[in-house]
Formats: C-alpha cells, sequence, structure tokens
C-alpha cells in the first residue's frame, strides 16, 4: 500500500485514511454550507478582523498535493474562519489554525471535534503567534496585508502560500504561481 510523509506523530497515514477523513471533511462542510443557502443566505460574512470567505475542499486538497505539504512538519492557517483549510491540512501534516472571531472559532471547534480531526485551533489574534515556528504559512487574504507583511518578513522561515492571490505580497519573493481549478495561488518566501 502507498503511504504518504509522516506527520507530526511520526505515523504514516495510509493514503485511503486521508481519502476517507477528506470524504468527511467534505461532506461535512458541504452540508454547512447548504445550510446557509437553505436559509437564503451565502456562507461568507464580515467579522470584526475582516471578511470570512469559503475555499473548495476539493482545490484544497489538490494544492496541498501539489505542494507536497506532508514533506513539511507543521502549517498554520492565519484567520482559520470555519476551520477547514487546518482540518484539510492535518490529513498532511501537523495543522493550526488562528481566528480571532468568537463565533467563527467557536464553529470551527464544534466542526473539528465532532469529525475528530487532529488539528490545534486558537482563538487569538495571529500577530501574537510567533510565525517562524512554520513550515507553511497559510492565508487568503479579503484585503491587503501591509502589516502581515512586515511580520512575516521578520519571521517567515518557510513558504506563504496565498490563496485566491488577488492581494498579493509586495517584498517577499515570488518563488511559484500557479492555478488549482481557476484560483490563483502564489508562493511566497523571504529574500
Amino acid at each position: 500500500m502507498d503511504l504518504v510523509e509522516p506527520g507530526s506523530d511520526g505515523m504514516k497515514p495510509a493514503i485511503q485514511d486521508i481519502k476517507s477523513d477528506f470524504e468527511r471533511i467534505k461532506t461535512y462542510y458541504n452540508t454547512f454550507y447548504a445550510s446557509f443557502m437553505a436559509k437564503g443566505s451565502l456562507p461568507v460574512g464580515a467579522t470584526k478582523a475582516g471578511y470570512w470567505g469559503v475555499a473548495s475542499s476539493d482545490d484544497l486538497l489538490d494544492l496541498f498535493k501539489r505542494i507536497k505539504l506532508s514533506k513539511y512538519n507543521n502549517f498554520i492557517d492565519l484567520g482559520s474562519g470555519d476551520g477547514k483549510v487546518a482540518m484539510i491540512a492535518s490529513l498532511f501534516t501537523h495543522a493550526e489554525g488562528v481566528e480571532l472571531d468568537e463565533a467563527l472559532f467557536s464553529t470551527s471547534m464544534k466542526i473539528m471535534n465532532g469529525l475528530k480531526i487532529n488539528a490545534k485551533l486558537h482563538k487569538m489574534d495571529y500577530f501574537d503567534i510567533d510565525l517562524s515556528v512554520y513550515n507553511v504559512v497559510f492565508i487568503n487574504p479579503d484585503q491587503p496585508f501591509y502589516e502581515l507583511e512586515k511580520k512575516l518578513r521578520n519571521e517567515l522561515t518557510g513558504i506563504l502560500v496565498v490563496y485566491d492571490a488577488v492581494y498579493k505580497p509586495m517584498n517577499l519573493r515570488q518563488f511559484d504561481k500557479f492555478f488549482v481549478n481557476g484560483v490563483e495561488i502564489g508562493i511566497y518566501v523571504n529574500g
């Protein structure tokens, strides 16, 4: 049987386990988002810290396979919203998410605990986290991120993945750029 690279716990999850866990995550979120649609709204909205939106589960899986996420030791999603990105990333490596909005954080914890997914979620401001300990930093920016970029210039030691790269860093070096199902992905490094 084919195996993926070891995660932070030293275990080698079988590809089949990743597929079945991914399908559980995808099915749950599809149902969760459908509940918004049934009420006549979209699963997006403004929070105190920014705008919450969704990313396609299949696109995230393709993205993480493309960047070979299992080769990295750890991952963090800044502004993790409902937690989907961190949960899918946790199928490949140690994954964390940081969310400031209380309602979104509470929702993400309920989903994660219900699905029994091994990710870590934090309710806090990502400016209070040392990003130098993460190999992969993921963002889906809803606006220019000048202050965050200053922090990244000081702390980024791995790669920055910018999903749906409408807003891009100005002072980090673009290492790679590609599209996943029409969504632009930018990979950035310091230097």
